[in-house]
């Protein structure tokens, strides 16, 4: 029998005392293969002889059942493609479906499987819903063929994954050359007597060309060592002669006839000490190595490098009275002249320090909010700001700044990270009630609330962006909306996908590592400012508004807020947000439960938020106040009153006295440029000087409320 039916098979099983008790382990085994692994309608199919092979043998733990298990999963499949139907139905779940199933269509819908861990293999990672899922149920939501399609992702190994299959080639790999290695042993065997004449012909050619290869060294050396010997005394001659001084031969021969006269007026019987004895015979042997060569001596030849092997060339140069009197002569000091431009006031030099090592001075505060506590700022502060940003201001009516061309510019300029200031009228739109604030004012707020988080002692769970966000977000959702919802334009490489990923801003910091993200949003048609917050655990948008009321207004609000609950969603699914966030599904948050990751957020008012005067054109301003709330964890704001003349002030006076601190001390503060994505796949990154200059910015209009 080839085959048997897996009915029966399954039948027989469930009757524990049909199998010999010896057997029952391998029958449970083959039990699991043939349900579980290679799952399939058991009426309709037969277990093959070869899985009762396997597991008698023992060998179905080498077998390769992930092959075994697409191999099953396409023969289902392969005669119902064909077709090319919009849906077929299989006979049961196959294991190979199911890791693709849960891995891939999960970040999308929670009801078929949830999450609870994270190991090898990944079949144990998923825990089913107790509920019943039904055709119909997943082609109106996840398989959806119109409106907005999910875009699936392929499976990706993981590094415990791969070091599995690395560590399971190794020991195949191992096994291989084990194999290998026998089979070369046993030819080795065989042919050894042979091979052994042969290495010894080998070895006896090689002897011989070791020996002329020794001839050949031994000749080169000696002319090597002649060579070296007549240029080092050449050189000794050159120099000399340079000096005006007598040759070597001269000297060699006046130094002889001294040690001779020496020696034979010197009594033979006078005692010495040791010490003297030795420095005598050191000097006898110095001596008669660099006089041993006189000329007219029957017995003299030209010294070589032979006849002082105990020395060293540096050692025999030393001993040469010429040469070791030769001195370094010493360095004239270069006088530097005056540089054509001016030195950078941003950049110090200590005394005596080139500019090749010129280091940039990083200031000391990282953010105007550092230098004070809460919201107060001192009175002297104040009237020193107000003394600055008041003089000069022009009494002519109907001009675009408060100050003439000439007294609006002052240097140096004030870098603020996201602008750079080199006018008052900057610091005067900022303090003087009914102007309006811009784009810049509140781009530089949101910058340093960043930077506050990010440099901050205390953890602080929160986030900003700019006015550029909402920007981005009402272009890609229109060109979504164009293109009938194609999930193609909804990319992690477009600016809200880097800006979610902590690309794109200055100090960004990625949405997966916060709880909070501030949004200021501008409704440019009615010149109005209000502020967004993203509660990534209560899965809502909390909506600050300064100005309610009014049909125009409320719509235009939720217009601009409906855009970020729909958008955001799906850039959080095309960036992998919800993957690097498993503690919104693992601690089983009630707005993420049985919820799809791609719908819209929910909306809330701040029905209780502080409201403006009217015609203030003071909505700039608080919708800082609100982030600065925010970012101090304080959400309940209903009992909070503001004063806006006092705070115009306030926010004015830090930000200059924060940018003038850091020119008086010519420092900058440190590049909080995070790249792009293009930046990942070297591209160029942007530099601090690339980001826009708002400082040319229009005053608009002045703004009524109807």
């Amino acid at each position: 029998m080839t085959k048997v039916p897996k009915l029966d098979f399954f039948n027989k099983f469930k009757h524990a005392n049909f199998f010999e008790t010896e057997d029952r382990l391998k029958i449970g085994i083959l039990y699991f293969i043939t349900s579980f692994l290679t799952g399939s309608e058991a009426s309709k199919t037969t277990i093959p002889k070869l899985y009762f092979d396997l597991v008698e043998s023992g060998q179905y733990v080498n077998f390769p059942w992930g092959n075994e298990y697409f191999r099953l999963t396409l023969k289902a499949c392969s005669r119902r493609l064909g077709k090319n139907p919009t849906s077929f139905k299989f006979s049961q779940f196959h294991i190979a479906l199911q890791v693709w199933f849960y891995e891939c269509c999960h970040p999308f819908d929670n009801s078929v499987a949830i999450r609870v861990s994270n190991v090898t293999p990944r079949i144990l990672n998923w825990k089913t819903s107790n509920e019943s899922i039904f055709f119909d149920e997943l082609k109106n939501t996840i398989f959806r063929t119109h409106g907005n399609q999910h875009k699936f992702r392929n499976i990706v190994l993981t590094e415990e994954e791969l070091n599995a299959l690395d560590q399971i080639n190794l020991h195949q790999s191992s096994s291989q050359h084990e194999t290998e290695n026998q089979a070369t042993s046993e030819r080795h065997d065989v042919d050894f007597d042979e091979k052994y004449v042969e290495l010894k012909k080998e070895i006896a050619e090689v002897r011989m060309e070791l020996k002329e290869l020794k001839d050949n060294v031994d000749k080169h050396m000696t002319d090597m060592k002649a060579y070296v010997d007549n240029s080092t005394k050449l050189i000794i001659e050159e120099i000399r002669s340079s000096r005006g001084q007598p040759s070597q031969a001269t000297h060699q021969q006046d130094d002889a006839r001294q040690h001779v006269e020496e020696s034979e007026k010197a009594p033979m019987d006078q005692p010495s000490n040791t010490d003297d004895q030795a420095q005598k015979s050191n000097d006898q042997t110095i001596g008669v190595v660099f006089n041993a060569y006189i000329p007219g001596s029957s017995n003299s030849k030209p010294p070589t490098l032979d006849d002082y092997p105990d020395f060293t060339m540096t050692q025999i140069v030393a001993l040469d009275p010429i040469l070791n009197d030769n001195r370094t002569p010493d360095v004239q000091p270069r006088n530097r002249n005056p540089g054509k431009y001016d030195t950078s006031p941003y950049i110090r030099l200590s005394e005596g320090e080139s500019s090749s090592r010129r280091v940039p001075i990083l200031f000391r505060i990282k953010h105007p909010f550092e230098s004070h506590n809460g919201f107060e700022v001192a009175t002297e502060l104040i009237d020193e700001f107000n003394k600055w940003v008041f003089k000069d201001v022009s009494s002519r009516r109907g001009r675009k700044s408060a100050y003439s061309k000439l007294k609006d510019s002052f240097e140096p300029q004030m870098d603020f990270g996201v602008v750079k200031v080199a006018e008052k009228d900057f610091f005067n739109i900022m303090v003087k009630p009914g102007r309006p604030w811009e784009d810049g004012h509140v781009n530089t707020i949101m910058y340093y609330l960043r930077k506050k988080a990010k440099y901050s002692p205390i953890p602080l769970s929160y986030s900003t962006v700019d006015c550029w966000f909402m920007t981005w977000v009402d272009n890609i959702e229109k060109q979504w909306r164009e293109s009938n919802c194609d999930m193609r334009s909804i990319s992690p490489d477009h600016d809200v996908g880097q800006c979610i990923r902590g690309f794109k801003l200055l100090a960004n910091i990625p949405w997966d590592n916060v709880d909070n993200v501030i949004i200021p949003v501008n409704i440019s048609e009615k010149f109005h400012w209000f502020l967004v917050v993203f509660r990534i655990k209560l899965r809502c948008l909390h909506v600050y508004d300064s100005m309610k009321g009014g049909a125009v207004h409320t719509k235009k609000v939720n217009e601009a807020v409906g855009k970020l609950a729909t958008m955001i969603p799906l850039f959080l699914t095309s960036t992998g947000f919800y993957g690097k966030r498993l503690d919104l599904y693992a601690n089983k948050l009630p707005k993420y439960v049985h919820k799809s990751q791609s719908e819209p957020l929910d909306i809330k008012h701040m029905m209780h938020a502080p409201q403006q005067e009217d015609i203030s054109n003071d909505c700039g301003l608080y919708t800082c106040l609100f982030a600065e709330y925010i970012s101090n964890d304080v959400f309940d704001m209903r009992s909070i009153d503001i004063d806006a003349k006092y705070h115009r002030q306030r926010y004015a006076t830090i930000l200059w006295h924060y940018g003038k601190t850091k020119n008086e001390d010519g420092a900058i503060s440190e590049s909080e440029v995070t790249g792009t994505v293009a930046s990942k796949f070297g591209g160029p990154r942007i530099a601090k000087e690339h980001v826009p200059d708002t400082t040319n910015y229009p005053t608009p209009r002045q703004r009524t409320r109807n």
